[in-house]
């Protein structure tokens, strides 16, 4: 089988009915998932279980590395933005990322003690995630909040062990009652007929509009 069939079942039988006792069918357990560079703090997290916000991975090369630690529960955020301290606010929008060396101060919850850490964003390079330790947030995230995610391959390009493919994804967005379609475009590195590595990139601004965010024009400093 073709990687260009390969991908294409795996997009027509896992990820629009969102059948995720398939995946290792398609991924190999170890598959890792490249992230683009961005400015934030280095971490992930999951608002998926029950009421509580927990840091999932923490990158080793990020301003939260030897701070923060997986298990953390996010208790309270403080940046220029203002104050979240409820599990709404906190599990709402993108807070760890922003303008590069802006200050950002985290409490967390680390056994019966809490924590104040304060960080300045910073450049990070990249945030790999291996699949079987991630599996079980992706899964919880997207029956959450996507329930009826459908992808439409557009393009896809195979070249020796490499897949490039750009899709479009449309859904209902369960929390804020929105429909939404994006763009999303990435390449897929096979091996033994099953996906190895992944990168992709995302049209979240177009997401984020669809949904209700509010994007502003940013005050121009003066001399």
């Amino acid at each position: 089988m073709s990687n260009k069939q390969i991908f294409r079942e795996y997009i027509e039988r896992v990820f629009n009915p969102q059948n995720f006792d398939l995946v290792y069918d398609y991924f190999s357990e170890e598959c890792i998932f490249h992230t683009p560079p961005y400015v934030g703090l280095g971490i992930q997290v999951d608002d998926t279980i029950g009421d509580k916000v927990m840091i999932q991975e923490v990158t080793p090369h990020g301003p939260a590395a030897e701070h923060l630690q997986k298990g953390d529960e996010v208790i309270r955020v403080s940046d220029e933005a203002g104050i979240r301290e409820t599990f709404e606010q906190i599990s709402q929008g993108t807070w760890g990322q922003g303008k590069i060396a802006t200050p950002i101060t985290v409490t967390v919850r680390r056994g019966d003690e809490t924590f104040d850490f304060t960080f300045s964003r910073g450049r990070i390079e990249g945030f790999d995630t291996v699949l079987s330790e991630t599996l079980g947030v992706w899964k919880r995230y997207t029956q959450k909040n996507w329930p009826d995610q459908k992808a439409e391959i557009k393009l896809l390009i195979e070249d020796g062990e490499y897949l490039a493919y750009y899709m479009m994804i449309e859904g209902t967005n369960a929390e804020f009652n929105q429909p939404a379609l994006w763009a999303e475009s990435g390449i897929v590195r096979f091996e033994n007929e099953k996906m190895t590595e992944w990168w992709s990139v995302e049209d979240g601004l177009s997401l984020y509009w669809q949904l209700g965010y509010e994007i502003k024009e940013p005050m121009l400093e003066t001399a």
